[in-house]
């Protein structure tokens, strides 16, 4: 069995989803940023998506490669554990 794809996210600015632009639905897909990992697809029954049978492993940008796209850093920081 082959393993899940690995998606790269982003996280809302409140600390609350992850959310990544999907190719094969041409959306965005989000969910609850709890932590990290495996997640059922989003994807439209229509689109064909691989994301499909077996979803996704989320993974979160690194500040090094939001970085390296040019994105603000401040934007995407965690929100504060209580």
């Amino acid at each position: 069995m082959n393993e899940p794809p690995v998606v790269k996210v982003f996280i809302t600015k409140d600390g609350v989803q992850y959310f990544f632009w999907c190719p094969f639905c041409n959306s965005f897909h989000r969910h609850g940023a709890v932590s990290a990992g495996h997640r059922i697809a989003h994807c439209n029954h229509l689109s064909n998506s691989p994301y499909l049978f077996g979803g996704y492993i989320l993974k979160e940008y690194t500040q090094k490669e939001l970085r390296e796209l040019g994105l603000p850093i401040d934007y995407y920081k965690k929100r504060k554990k209580k």
